[in-house]
């Protein structure tokens, strides 16, 4: 006997769409099956499931859950984290999200940060004991490395894959960047113990210039921070990791693809069977640069910046031809309290009208 049966839905497949009935048994799909079929097998519920679509659980791959805020995103404020799990996992269940991926390690947003000591599995734990109890759905985590990477923690990364957390979340930009040698180090322990990287890329160099230039020019408002975040900036460095990648035989997470260039380098890198994988988030596929200019239009902003309409359409259609593979929301809902668990939590608008000098 089957703990549920789900009975005549529209049942979402990878091999199709059609009108099946769903077993399960524990926490995991059992069995599919033409209509009727599983009746002889009973069950201790069913559910009519008629005209109704029935998917399989989501999974959110991008999330910040219950960390820091810094007061220049949050009006000034000291104290304010992102939301519970408690809170963001009943959201995301609510939207048929079961699993959501969260990030372990130091998430370095303040200028002169310096990431904690303590060892890779230590810090994953302290992240885990989070999350343990609080949470509705299933969760995992990628593992944050920031800034210059002591051989010590390098020779953690094989232990932390074992463990289970095979993602580690790098930037190539803003002040947690890594530097290219300590990311060619990175690459060769992830790829020989079987992990992905998840990259956020952009090039450095063409970031800091643009600042710089937009400040001099007195065009530095935040409604332009995608004339430095921009499409050269993805070209360069999407490409450069992959070719990093290449020569690492090293699995590719491109986290938050916000251009055009991106989408083609992604392309082109999965043409060359290489791993390489893009994400897209909800803003660049709905909204552009001009939303901006809108009221309260900076509220959809996120890193790397919103482009141009050409961008969004070649992220739409990445989705539908393949170098786009998954869609996430970077998660990030400031609520004003300042410890967790035990606290209770207010939502509220942060003020995100910072110049983008605020930002790095």
């Amino acid at each position: 006997m089957l703990d549920l049966i789900i009975k005549g839905g529209t049942v979402v497949t990878p091999d199709g769409v059609g009108i099946m009935d769903v077993g399960v048994q524990g926490e995991q799909i059992a069995a599919v099956a033409g209509p009727g079929v599983l009746d002889d097998v009973g069950a201790g519920e069913t559910i009519d499931a008629t005209g109704m679509i029935v998917l399989p659980g989501g999974i959110e791959p991008h999330a910040h859950i219950n960390v820091p805020v810094p007061d220049y995103w949050a009006g000034g404020d000291d104290g304010v984290f992102t939301q519970p799990p408690e809170g963001a996992s009943r959201a995301a269940a609510f939207g048929g999200v079961t699993t959501y991926v969260d990030f372990a390690g130091a998430l370095p947003l303040t200028p002169g940060a310096v990431p904690p000591a303590d060892p890779i599995m230590a810090q994953i734990e302290q992240r885990r004991d989070i999350f343990r109890g609080h949470s509705y759905t299933d969760y995992t985590f990628h593992y944050i490395l920031a800034g210059a990477i002591p051989p010590s923690t390098m020779g953690e990364i094989g232990e932390a894959i074992q463990s289970g957390v095979a993602s580690f979340k790098i930037f190539t930009t803003f002040h947690a960047r890594v530097p290219m040698g300590h990311l060619w180090e990175i690459f060769q322990e992830v790829g020989k113990h079987g992990g992905i990287m998840a990259v956020h890329a952009e090039e450095d160099d063409i970031v800091t210039y643009m600042e710089e230039k937009l400040e001099r020019e007195g065009r530095d408002h935040a409604s332009n921070l995608h004339l430095a975040h921009n499409n050269i900036s993805e070209d360069i460095s999407f490409r450069k990791v992959v070719r990093l990648a290449q020569k690492t035989e090293t699995g590719i997470y491109f986290v938050h693809t916000t251009a055009k260039e991106g989408v083609a380098a992604i392309a082109e890198a999965r043409a060359a069977q290489l791993p390489v994988y893009g994400e897209a988030l909800h803003n660049y596929l709905e909204f552009t640069c001009d939303d901006y200019l809108k009221p309260d239009g900076l509220a959809i902003h996120t890193y790397p910046a919103i482009k141009f309409s050409d961008d969004r359409e070649a992220l739409q259609q990445g989705l539908v031809d393949g170098p786009i593979c998954t869609t996430a929301t970077d998660e990030w809902t400031p609520t004003r309290t300042s410890s967790w668990p035990g606290t209770r939590y207010e939502p509220f608008a942060a003020d995100i009208t910072e110049s983008r000098r605020e930002c790095r």
